[in-house]
């Protein structure tokens, strides 16, 4: 049962990689790793309460998901998730310890 249940997660986070392509912002693009935890910034995020934040979130997650990695928020960003119906898949650790309270 465990393995019928493993294909449409793998298959939902395929369609998520996709999906969240399309809405990135390239020009603030880093290459990405796989030997060291994700961050929002390599995916494009800026962190200043402003930007809308939500794109790069949603890309960060499901390469670290793809990957196996662990995500990080940077220190004293606030990250604005904007007005946009997207959907961040996080099946990985995640530290928001160093993101500042609500």
């Amino acid at each position: 049962m465990l393995h019928r249940m493993a294909f449409p997660m793998l298959l939902l986070l395929g369609f998520a990689t996709v999906a969240a392509s399309v809405f990135a912002s390239p020009e603030n693009r880093r290459p990405a790793s796989t030997d060291r935890p994700v961050s929002y910034e390599t995916f494009g995020a800026i962190g200043d309460g402003l930007a809308d934040d939500l794109p790069a979130i949603v890309e960060a997650h499901a390469f670290a998901n793809a990957h196996g990695l662990p995500v990080k928020s940077r220190p004293g960003a606030t990250y604005h998730l904007g007005r946009r119906a997207l959907t961040a898949i996080i099946a990985t650790d995640t530290d928001w310890s160093s993101a500042p309270p609500p």
